[in-house]
């Protein structure tokens, strides 16, 4: 313990760091039926089009983060297991809360939740398997 308490940070540490907490304020701001922080003009453009197409749209943090990260993970070869295993994981817990988050909605129809975890699930599994491409072909 002592070794890790008094190992030097390295600048690549700090800023990742950095970005993590400001990620993780971004995502308690932007939760909640009243956000602080309104969504971008592409952002609506988006949910719109997802509206359009399916009825109901899925959570953006659910297709966006959770499925691809969960994915992920096991893609890894180890090295990258142990170097960013631990931010997908929380990724992927970030999209399960957002599940759970789905059908917390009492006055949301079941079949409506329902359908609109199962938008997220099929979006978000061809999101992780471009991304499980993307990374095979990039560290082949």
């Amino acid at each position: 313990m002592r070794d890790v308490l008094f190992a030097p940070l390295r600048s690549y540490e700090l800023l990742a760091g950095l970005a993590i907490v400001a990620a993780g304020a971004l995502l308690v701001m932007r939760s909640g039926n009243e956000s602080d922080v309104a969504p971008s003009h592409a952002e609506l453009v988006l949910r719109h089009v997802l509206e359009s197409v399916l009825s109901v749209r899925p959570r953006f943090k659910e297709f966006l983060v959770g499925y691809p990260a969960m994915m992920l993970v096991p893609a890894l070869v180890p090295a990258h297991r142990r170097a960013v295993g631990w931010l997908l994981a929380l990724g992927a817990g970030v999209g399960i809360g957002d599940i759970v988050d789905t059908f917390s909605h009492l006055h949301t129809p079941l079949l409506v939740s329902a359908l609109r975890v199962f938008n997220g699930l099929w979006i978000g599994v061809v999101i992780g398997t471009i991304l499980i491409w993307l990374y095979r072909r990039l560290f082949r």
